[in-house]
């Protein structure tokens, strides 16, 4: 909203200041600089990755790096490899597309015809256009990448459980870890705040502060904990992100059984499926 008020402003004094049209000269030809390289960087991945497979679970095919610990609003762009950038082939079509046509067209506009006719309708639509392309092969992207970054399908997965009878609905979820690895589970399941999720070894993170209050509510398991409940009382059904799976087969070995996989990220429960026969019936 800032860019675009900036440039309405130089848009609307084009003429009358001569800071408004180096403004412009300079933001249209960084644009073209920068979507010159955005797309001979998105011409290399799918070079790469020309005879590769397209495998829908891209989650399955990042190398998991770890780059700052994942702190960084970046860090998942260092666990891209060939085979996972092959399921981004369409989106980053979309992309480079609009990067290497866009900002050139649009400078060939400012400098030749448009922006020294006062037409500058014409060449902001073009970024716009632009713009409007990439935000289409972001959210495709993102679709791509909803394994991985959502936990919708858990939810799903439970629910579609409970109403075939495979389990009970009188069951206890249990985060492991940090809650934001899981927190769109109880979000999609939503259940009553009498039946909340617990969190194992979840003292961490934006939960630390609240939890050491003394009227905080009984949320809190430590994995000593986890173990002795294990396999006793109310079905458990066990939420895992992938950065704790090797910590949860330590404490529990062979005592679980999972019932959903997607990138690396496990729903393990306690005790065997109640109606198996009707379960494997439901299944397509």
């Amino acid at each position: 909203m800032l860019l675009a008020a900036a440039l309405a402003r130089a848009e609307a004094t084009y003429n009358a200041e001569k800071s408004s049209r180096r403004w412009i000269t300079f933001a249209h030809a960084a644009f073209t600089a920068i979507g010159l390289a955005v797309a001979a960087a998105l011409t290399y991945g799918l070079y790469t990755s020309r005879h590769l497979a397209f495998v829908p679970d891209i989650g399955e095919l990042l190398a998991h790096r770890g780059v700052g610990d994942y702190t960084l609003s970046m860090s998942s762009l260092f666990d891209l490899t060939g085979p996972s950038f092959a399921a981004l082939r369409l989106p980053a079509s979309l992309a480079l597309a609009a990067f290497a046509l866009g900002p050139a067209v649009a400078w060939a506009f400012r400098a030749q015809l448009l922006r020294a006719r006062d037409r500058h309708l014409a060449a902001t639509t073009t970024i716009a256009l632009t713009a409007a392309v990439f935000l289409i092969a972001a959210h495709i992207a993102l679709v791509r990448f909803a394994p991985m970054l959502s936990s919708q399908d858990m939810a799903a997965r439970i629910q579609q459980l409970e109403s075939s009878g495979a389990i009970s609905r009188d069951n206890t979820l249990l985060l492991y870890g940090d809650q934001a690895y899981g927190s769109s589970i109880p979000f999609y399941l939503n259940r009553p705040l009498s039946r909340p999720a617990l969190l194992v070894d979840g003292r961490s993170s934006s939960m630390l502060f609240g939890s050491t209050f003394p009227d905080a509510q009984s949320l809190f398991l430590t994995p000593a904990q986890l173990l002795a409940q294990w396999g006793s009382g109310p079905r458990k059904l066990l939420f895992v992100p992938l950065e704790r799976r090797d910590d949860v087969d330590r404490l529990l070995g062979p005592r679980t059984i999972l019932l959903k996989e997607t990138s690396g990220k496990a729903l393990l429960t306690d005790r065997p499926l109640d109606s198996p026969q009707k379960e494997q019936a439901s299944q397509p």
